[in-house]
């Protein structure tokens, strides 16, 4: 979690939004609007950036070595079966949606593309 406070500092500090964007965690577009935010505060456009405890929660949508697990884990014991009856990149992704977990299709398919280059279903 990130306050906005620790953007602003990071900003000044760089002067890039995209390199505060990569110190801080989050994306250079909401580096930009708080930067401009904090600007229009300053010449009184506006009242304030937003409340000092504000904070910006920004969920982690890497994989995880748990999801990690269950891909391999849903992987291994389609080796045994025939080519058509196994889970495909899309069937797990959306298991996965469906246990709870956020993330993309194509984190999913990038995930089983290297499970597959390194252990292979051998035909």
């Amino acid at each position: 979690m990130t306050t906005v406070k620790t953007i602003l500092d990071s900003y000044e500090r760089t002067g890039s939004y995209r390199k505060t964007a990569r110190e801080v965690g989050v994306a250079h577009n909401t580096v930009r609007r708080y930067v401009l935010r904090a600007q229009a505060a300053r010449e009184g456009t506006i009242d304030a950036i937003v409340p000092e405890s504000r904070e910006i929660i920004q969920p982690c949508r890497v994989v995880t070595d748990e999801i990690r697990e269950k891909i391999h884990r849903i992987l291994e014991n389609n080796r045994h079966k025939q080519k058509k009856q196994r889970c495909n990149a899309k069937l797990i992704w959306r298991y996965l949606l469906r246990d709870g977990h956020s993330l993309s299709y194509t984190t999913v398919k990038r995930e089983v593309a290297a499970w597959k280059e390194t252990y292979g279903y051998r035909e």
